[in-house]
């Protein structure tokens, strides 16, 4: 079992910011891979699951938008 941190791609800033959770996957992947690719056809679990369509505030501007594109959240391993 491996733990890795969420990203996701800010639409304001055009950069990928950490959303402050960590996630445990026993068949971990062992590179940065989207959530949308590697939860493909499987249910998403709570830690991902409650931040799609949730407002996400963008650390670089100040502002606050949603990201719906589970290809533009990531799992990054922590290293």
């Amino acid at each position: 079992m491996a733990d890795y941190d969420i990203y996701f791609y800010c639409e304001e800033c055009k950069q990928t910011h950490p959303l402050g959770v960590k996630i445990s996957i026993t068949d971990d992947p062992p590179q940065k891979i989207s959530v949308g690719a590697y939860f493909a056809g499987k249910q998403l679990p709570p830690e991902i699951a409650n931040h799609v369509d949730s407002q996400i505030l963008c650390p670089k501007r100040g502002n606050m938008y949603t990201q719906k594109d589970l290809n533009q959240i990531f799992l990054e391993p922590i290293k």
